[in-house]
């Protein structure tokens, strides 16, 4: 029998024992994403209380990630599509063309949040990623992979 852990933002998450994690789906700003609740030390009430607060703020966030993601990355963005002898983007196009795919989640520190997108091939398929905190904001935002 299943594992799960009910939520009332996110109804049921499923435990996979192999990572740790509870998951669910959720609509984030019309697309949905995959949520995983850290619960690697018996620490997933607290987990989904901080995906939960993360996510009942999700037009903040999203800004945030995004500013973050223009401010960090168009320029290498614009880097790679020259190489690959595509034209240089602006920051709309760049953020038209990623796309959310995860939100990790996590109580340590505070509610330690990474959330992966789609780098949409601007970088050749590596992953486009935010790293941060619900207390502290982003701390790192990188493409990777």
């Amino acid at each position: 029998r299943p594992v799960t852990m009910e939520s009332e933002l996110f109804g049921q998450l499923l435990y996979d024992k192999m990572s740790e994690e509870y998951s669910c789906r959720f609509n984030w700003m019309g697309k949905a994403v995959e949520i995983t609740v850290d619960n690697e030390t018996g620490n997933a009430a607290e987990s989904l209380r901080c995906a939960e607060e993360l996510c009942r703020n999700c037009v903040e966030w999203d800004r945030k990630f995004r500013e973050s993601i223009v401010d960090e990355l168009l320029d290498l963005a614009n880097d790679w599509l020259c190489d690959a002898d595509e034209p240089e983007i602006d920051g709309d196009e760049f953020l038209s063309r990623i796309t959310m795919q995860t939100i990790q989640m996590s109580d340590y520190k505070g509610g330690t949040f990474y959330v992966w997108y789609d780098d949409g091939d601007v970088f050749a398929g590596h992953s486009v990623t935010v790293y941060g905190t619900l207390e502290k904001g982003i701390t790192a935002t990188n493409m990777e992979g």
